[in-house]
Formats: C-alpha cells, sequence, structure tokens
C-alpha cells in the first residue's frame, strides 16, 4: 500500500529533485503521476496534496503546477494565518491565474497549526483576502474559510 501512496521516497528534507540528486537519483516523473489512476479508481474522492506552493520543484523538469494542470482538480490553497499571509496567497492565486491556460481555485483555507496569541493579522487576514480576491479571482470560483 505505501508504494501506491508514496512510490519514491528520499531521505533529505529537501525539495524532492534535490533529495533525489543527494542518493544519486532522479524523481520518475512518470511514477509520479501513475499513482493518480490507483486512486481515481478505487475513490470517491482523491485530495492530491501539493507541499511548498505552487511553484515549488518536484523534479527537474515539473513544478507543483505542472500536476496541478495535468491532474485538473480545482486546487484548495491552504495558508497559514499569520503575518504575511495576504501577500504570499495573493501571490499563489497570481501563479495559479496565469500558470499556462489557468488553475481553477476553489477556495482558501487559513490555517492555524499553532495558536498564536500576538498577531493581531489573524482577526482580519480572512475579511482581507475575500475582499481582495473579489477582483484578482473574478474567473475562478472562489471561497475563503478560517
Amino acid at each position: 500500500m505505501m508504494e501506491q501512496v508514496c512510490p519514491q521516497i528520499f531521505a533529505a528534507p529537501l525539495s524532492p529533485h534535490l533529495a533525489a540528486r543527494a542518493e544519486g537519483k532522479r524523481v520518475d516523473e512518470a511514477l509520479l503521476r501513475s499513482g493518480l489512476t490507483y486512486w481515481q479508481d478505487s475513490s470517491d474522492i482523491v485530495l492530491v496534496e501539493g507541499a511548498g506552493g505552487l511553484m515549488s520543484p518536484i523534479s527537474d523538469e515539473d513544478y507543483n503546477a505542472d500536476l496541478a494542470d495535468e491532474f485538473g482538480y480545482p486546487l484548495v490553497v491552504v495558508a497559514a494565518n499569520v503575518l504575511g499571509t495576504i501577500n504570499a496567497t495573493l501571490q499563489t492565486l497570481i501563479v495559479a491565474d496565469t500558470f499556462r491556460d489557468g488553475l481553477r481555485v476553489a477556495g482558501i483555507v487559513l490555517n492555524a497549526p499553532q495558536k498564536v496569541t500576538d498577531d493581531p493579522s489573524i482577526d482580519s487576514n480572512a475579511d482581507e483576502l475575500a475582499r481582495r480576491c473579489v477582483v484578482l479571482c473574478s474567473r475562478m470560483c472562489l471561497s475563503v474559510a478560517d
């Protein structure tokens, strides 16, 4: 089962292409894509996680955005609800909108993995993103939740 979930595992905590290179290997791009069929055939719902952002490299030739475009699922952008998330999230949405023919975005989730009490932006980030996304994301089916 682990081979279907994660058929390529590298030890170093680096982008996959750099972690593979550190072991004298390369990311197998066909294998990276082949697991999707297994999950589509055996599941009612498929979520594909891409860590590090749309422009994070996953091989020498591919970015997370390449897989998102090929797989065709709408994106759920998960962003930390901290100071700076408005800029980072809007940049992600700009990339989604301009990558190839554009990537559909279903929504934004503001995540609070650790309870932060000394950051006043956490109370306004969702409203600011919702207000600013109306203009930026006019062609995206988008909602903001926290």
